[in-house]
Parts: structure tokens; sequence; C-alpha cells
């Protein structure tokens, strides 16, 4: 009997099977549609093999019987060809309408059944060429061909929509197939179709559905990639689920280990509970069985409260709903952000996220995807508030500060951007635009015409730990001829702390090639009189909280006069932030503060309006 590459075909169709159900799946749509195709597969070969058998028997078999296999060998065979219609579909539109265009090819497979068992089918023997035709096989093999044909329209068609290995192993899927048909045509002892459909889910599985590119091996867990897939579908579905965030400090331990494979075992316990493995030492338990979930939860807090357990060194983050996180991309975020929050508290208690902590974090993420936007419509502005100088009786220097103007012609609260800006590390960009929208004023408007000898710029914490932050603000100036001693920058008592030593060589590069520097924000905090001993500034700011106890407690001006007597036995001029009346000037004044800067001579103005306050 010719039917040695059925069989093949089938032995490499039941290993497939083998092998994916082997592992633990998602069961995520595109796993059930791969599923449901290799399924159809199987059945093809299995009528295909059938088919060969019952010609070869037909002698000992009714005729009908041998034209109803034939026959369903020959539809099974078309609705395979209409499974991988579907099955490519999956990867271009939404699940919803899938299911709607699967329902309507149901219908129209019922239909193609009708005809084929309607029509004749005949059968044609001598020695190893076995094949049927008739209208039957006519019928069939044209809505086959007629099939083919959009599927290779729409793979090519949507080729952007699916990634480029995917979309290769769709094409020599189809290819095979084509090809097959062509052989069997020409040389009708040669049974490929169905084998060739094998070997197409062979390319299939190993390109896109093998289940051992979502684990980790080690664990026995999913990893990343799988946790990337299974939430874009849980989001894409509004599928509501609990969340858990585990997190170990360093690196695993033997113990630690043994203690996340008996959790990983717990979980597997569970048909709708998994644990992913993430990037780092973070593993993540997502639920979509309330039931599970608790049981889960019990579990860990049991082992946590045993003698020696090490789960009880370990974070916990828990999250009721993460739906509420809105998309995979903040859920992420979210608990990355709760991580750094709740690191350095005990670590014996689980952490559950509620809805105020979580606007909490939504309303930061908004502020970034704020902060972003504006950087990248060049809506980040330089805003001037100017510095009086009590010797001279006039303005001498300004302060340049960053404002960010909303999308519908507001101002971003600078309390509520620059923390954010900090956190996420956005602060590096919007630092580097300052200081180049403040040398592109100085050029365009030359405000030492009109008395400003310099301007303040302040520099965060990050950009005082980059190696480069010399190299790269000299460059800035050289690009719009600005003379370094134009400019004054302000460094931090935090900023110190961090990288002192790079900060210390960042500033004597800068030294000698004109700049000063301030320490800004002295007296906030934990101030160390260290800093002004070691670091090379020529100014101090006393910190606008500083500024306004003077005028509450006796102690805060003895603290006051003795900060502005230090800094003039060390040549050091002191500038008070936050002055607002006639008064608080008048007092500063006679404590021999040399530079006033407050609301009292103006708020923070834009370029233009700054120019036109210091020229009147």
């Amino acid at each position: 009997m010719n039917i040695e590459f059925q069989i093949c075909g089938l032995i490499i169709t039941c290993v497939l099977l083998f092998f994916y159900n082997s592992k633990r799946h998602l069961r995520i749509y595109s796993e059930k549609i791969f599923e449901r195709v290799l399924g159809v597969t199987f059945i093809v070969l299995c009528f295909d093999i059938t088919s060969v058998v019952a010609i070869e028997c037909k002698e000992f078999l009714p005729t009908w019987f041998v034209e109803l296999i034939c026959k369903m060998y020959v539809f099974s065979l078309v609705f395979n060809i209409g499974v991988a219609l579907m099955y490519i579909m999956a990867d271009m539109v939404s699940e919803r309408q899938h299911k709607k265009v699967f329902r309507g090819y149901i219908i129209f497979s019922i239909l193609e059944l009708v005809l084929i068992f309607a029509l004749p089918i005949y059968i044609f023997r001598e020695g190893r060429i076995v094949y049927t035709y008739g209208p039957s096989t006519s019928a069939a093999y044209s809505i086959s061909f007629l099939s083919l044909i959009p599927i290779l329209i729409i793979t090519i068609a949507y080729r952007k929509r699916i990634y480029t290995r995917r979309w290769l192993a769709f094409v020599v899927w189809i290819g095979l197939w084509i090809c097959a048909a062509v052989v069997q045509f020409f040389n009708s002892e040669l049974l490929l179709v169905s084998f060739a459909s094998s070997i197409g889910m062979v390319i299939l599985y190993i390109v896109m559905e093998n289940p051992e590119v979502n684990f980790n091996k080690k664990l026995n867990c999913f990893n990343s990639y799988a946790l990337d897939k299974y939430l874009l579908y849980l989001y894409s579905h509004n599928t509501p689920f609990f969340v858990t965030s585990v997190s170990f400090e360093n690196e695993m331990e033997e113990r630690d280990e043994e203690c996340i494979k008996q959790l990983i075992r717990i979980v597997h316990k569970n048909s709708h509970t998994y644990i992913f493995k993430e990037l780092n030492m973070n593993f993540l338990l997502i639920s979509k069985d309330e039931q599970e979930y608790r049981s889960v939860m019990k579990w860990i807090e049991e082992e946590r409260a045993r003698e020696g357990s090490t789960l009880k060194n370990n974070l916990f983050i828990c999250m009721e709903d993460g739906l509420k996180a809105g998309s995979p991309k903040h859920l992420s975020a979210l608990l990355g952000y709760f991580r750094s929050k709740y690191r350095i508290n005990d670590m014996s208690e689980i952490y559950c996220l509620n809805d105020e902590l979580i606007q909490e974090f939504l309303v930061q993420e908004n502020v970034v995807e704020e902060i972003r936007r504006a950087i990248a419509s060049d809506r980040v502005e330089v805003f001037y508030q100017p510095i009086y100088s009590t010797h001279v009786g006039r303005y001498t220097s300004a302060e340049a500060l960053v404002r960010i103007r909303k999308e519908d012609g507001g101002l971003l609260s600078p309390g509520l951007f620059i923390p954010v800006a900090e956190k996420s590390g956005l602060i590096i960009e919007l630092g580097e635009i300052i200081f180049e929208k403040t040398c592109r004023f100085l050029k365009e408007n030359k405000p030492w015409e009109q008395g400003l000898e310099y301007v303040e710029i302040n520099l965060s914490v990050l950009q005082c730990e980059q190696e480069s932050l010399a190299g790269k603000l000299d460059v800035i100036m050289k690009r719009y001829d600005i003379a370094p001693n134009r400019i004054n920058l302000e460094i931090t008592e935090t900023a110190t702390l961090s990288a002192k030593k790079k900060l210390l060589k960042n500033m004597e590069l800068l030294m000698e090639s004109g700049c000063t520097f301030s320490l800004d924000d002295f007296g906030k905090g934990e101030s160390n009189l260290m800093y002004i001993v070691e670091m090379p500034v020529s100014i101090i700011k006393l910190d606008y909280d500083m500024t306004k106890a003077y005028y509450r407690s006796d102690r805060a001006k003895s603290v006051l006069r003795s900060v502005v007597n230090m800094a003039h036995d060390m040549s050091l001029s002191v500038v008070a932030e936050g002055i607002e009346t006639k008064a608080e000037l008048d007092s500063m004044v006679s404590e021999g503060i040399d530079y006033i800067q407050g609301y009292y001579f103006s708020r923070p103005l834009p370029e233009k309006a700054f120019m036109q306050f210091i020229s009147e």
C-alpha cells in the first residue's frame, strides 16, 4: 500500500502532539487555534491512510463505505486548508472578529460537506498508483485552490501586522502545500499533500508555537516572554485578574530556590493560576480565579509564618484588580515603582495596593508621559527670575527655571513634574534642554547689556553623576559662543552625596573654563558644613524654608546670621530666596545678605517678559 509518506506524517504529528501537550499552556486564543490546526492535521492523515487502505481492500468492503471514507478524506483536506486560513487570520484581527469569521467558515464548511458528498467520486487503482477523481474530487480541489488564493493575499497584504519570522513560517507552510499538490498532480504515485501538511506543522511549532520558549527550564515556570503574551491577552480581552509580585533581594541561594520551586508546584495544581519569572529576581503570580488565588496566597502566608522559611525575607506586593493598571507596560512600571518604595520597609509584610496607591502611581505615570510629549513637541520652556544685588542696587543675575507648557496652553506645576522627572531619569534630558535653551537665550538677547552678569542654571543629581557632564556643557557653550563666566551652575547638597568624586572632577574642568558654582538649598534637610569646605562654590543660596524660619524663630535668626558671617569669612556670597515683602527685604539687607531673590521683585518670567522687565 502506498501509505509510507502518510504514516511518516502521522508519526510526526503524534510526536508534535505529545511534546506540545507535555508542557503547561497559558490557554490564550492563539494557542487554542493552533491546537485545532494540529488536531485537524492529525484527522486528515488518519483519513488519508484509511482511504488508501479502504481502496486496497475494496473487494472486501461495500462500495458505498469505500466512497464514504474517500469523501471524508477529501473533505478533511479542504477543511484543513480553511482552518489554516483561520490560524493565519488570528494574528491579524481581534479575537471577537476572528470568532465571527470562524463561525461563518463552519457554516461554509457544512455547505462544502454537502456538496462533496452529493457529487459522485471515482477511484483509480493501478499498482501503487491510487487516487480519487470525478466531480466530488474536482469540487474539493477547486475549493482548496480558491481558499489558497485568499490565504496568500491576506498573508502578503497584512505582512506588517505579523512578526517577520511568523510571516516566513506562514509562507513556507502554504508553499509546501502548493508544491506537494503540484508534485502529486504530475506523479500520482507520490501522495504528498497530507505529509506536506505535517511538515508545515513542524515549521509552525518550531517558529511560533513551541511551548519551550515560554518556560524557564531551571525553575519549570513561565518566563518573561510568556508573561508579555499573557498580559497582552488579559488586557486586550478586559479579563479581570489577581496579581502578586514576589521579589528576592539578591541572587537566590539554594534554600530560596527550593522554596520558590515549592511555590511553583503549588501554583501548577491550579488550572487558572500561573507564575512567571521576570528579569532579575522578580516573580509574578497571576490568577483569573479568585478561589485559586486565595488558596495560593493562604499557602504563602502559612509558609512565611513557618520557622526558617526563606519566603519571609522576600517582598510581596498584591493587587486584586490588575486591570486597574491599564496596560502591561503600566502594570510593570507600577510594580517596579512600589518595589522601590517598599524595599527599604519591613520585608515581613505583604503589601496590598489599594485604589489610592494605584492612583498615586497613575498620576506619576501621566506626568511622565506629559514630560515625554513636551520634550518631543518642544513644549519645554525656560523662565527667568531676576536676582537683586544689595551692594550695587540692581539686578545682576537671574535663575533659569524649567517650565513645561501643557497641550492646552497652561503650565504644569514644577512641584509636580520635577520630582517625577528626577525619579524617572528624564531630568537628565530636561537639564540638557534647559542648558542649551539658556545658552541660546544669552546669545540672542545679550542680557549683559542690561547689567546682567550671569545666569544660574540648576544641575540635577543625576546630571552630576555623569562623567561626561563637563564635556557636554562645554560643547553647548561653544556652539552658542557663550563665555563660561556668563554661567553659574547650581548644585545641591544631595548631589554631592551620591557621586562626589565625579562631581568634583566636573566642577574642576568647568571652573578651569570659567564657570562658577553655587550651593543651592542650603539649610534644607540634613545640611553638612563640610559641603561648603569641600565644594569649590562661590555662592551659597539659603533654602526658602530657612529664610522663612528667620521671621518665626530667634534660633533661626541666630543660625542665619552665623551662616552669613561664616560665608563672608570664606569670601562666599549669600543669596536669600523666597523674599516676598518690603519688610523681608529690609531685614535681609540688614543681615548682610548679598543677593535677594523672590516674588517681591518678580515671579519667574518667560524670555521676552524677562528682557522687558530688566530693561525697564
